[in-house]
């Protein structure tokens, strides 16, 4: 099967990078989304939203983007930031944090770009 967010590493990638400026002012927020997404599993009768089934996991997160889960946060807001750091943690260079042994790369046949050696300091600006 196709890699997915765990294997690629994204959980850590975002750690990362909600614990420096200037995202480390909306971790809070982003960390009570992910209470919140809990919360709409356990009205669903699971633990938590990972026990969700996965179409049960997309409608949430459906829910979530349109700002309609119920929570006090702002949804939409939180959801475009989440989905953006998802995307770079699993689809970016891999020395950034995510995307680890570059899974998603290659799992959609895509080549380490030529911009630099394998191993080689990582400047695009030759």
């Amino acid at each position: 099967g196709f890699p997915g967010a765990r294997l690629a590493g994204v959980i850590g990638y975002l750690d990362t990078q909600l614990a420096v400026p200037p995202l480390a002012r909306i971790a809070p927020v982003l960390v009570a989304v992910a209470g919140a997404l809990d919360g709409a599993a356990a009205r669903a009768g699971v633990a938590d939203f990972a026990a969700l089934a996965p179409a049960r996991q997309d409608e949430v997160v459906a829910k979530l983007a349109l700002g309609e889960l119920g929570s006090r946060l702002p949804e939409r807001q939180a959801f475009r930031v989440l989905h953006a750091l998802t995307l770079e943690g699993a689809l970016g260079d891999p020395r950034h944090g995510g995307n680890q042994e570059m899974v998603m790369w290659k799992a959609i046949g895509f080549a380490e770009p030529s911009l630099r050696r394998p191993g080689g300091p990582h400047d695009h600006s030759r």
